[in-house]
């Protein structure tokens, strides 16, 4: 991946971050479950870039292959696009142990649409 291909963010060029159709079929209207679940979402994720983020500073590809994996089921629940086709790969470049530019420029793409 080059530098110039993640140059603009999702945010940045408005594409949908993510989808709520399958969220709010499971809650079945409710409203009130539809908010909870997306205040765990909205907590988590954020918690899941920060271990990714310290663990590729330290090298330690055991936790970036694991929270990869922990996050990808739900990226794809809420359609996150943009980020859920990136997990697989993060997952193999940390099973290689590969500190490549490509895992680098997913973790700040990663930051970029997870962070607010």
């Amino acid at each position: 991946m080059k530098t110039e291909e993640i140059a603009l963010s999702p945010r940045a060029t408005g594409e949908k971050l993510y989808n709520l159709e399958l969220i709010e079929k499971m809650c079945r209207g409710s409203q009130e479950l539809v908010k909870e679940m997306l205040n765990v979402f909205i907590e988590d994720l954020p918690n899941a870039v920060k271990e990714i983020k310290s663990a590729y500073q330290t090298s330690d590809f055991k936790t970036i292959k694991s929270v990869a994996h922990r996050v990808k089921p739900v990226l794809n629940f809420y359609a996150v696009q943009p980020l859920a086709t990136d997990m697989p790969i993060m997952e193999e470049l940390a099973e290689q142990e590969d500190a490549s530019a490509e895992m680098q420029q997913m973790i700040i793409k990663m930051e970029d649409v997870i962070t607010v």
